[in-house]
């Protein structure tokens, strides 16, 4: 694993956990949210503009996700 201080780029290799041998340029794109529990749980210390860009990259996947959710019009109304 990379030294905390060194420079993280997004051709920085991961070489540990679920997405070993991905560029962290990857996982933005594919899985941001893991980016940001990299940043967030202090296991890497990863750049303010890549951490922005995967949590731009994550807000898009929850609202496409709530797209994907049916609404039913008069939902839970008991008439």
């Amino acid at each position: 694993m990379k030294d905390r201080n060194s420079t993280i780029t997004r051709d920085t290799v991961l070489s540990f956990g679920k997405h070993r041998g991905w560029t962290i340029g990857e996982c933005v794109e594919c899985d941001p949210s893991y980016v940001i529990w990299l940043s967030e749980d202090e296991v890497m210390n990863i750049p303010a503009d890549i951490l922005e860009e995967a949590q731009e990259n994550w807000d898009t996947d929850q609202m496409e996700q709530e797209d994907d959710i049916p609404y039913y019009e008069n939902y839970g109304d008991d008439d």
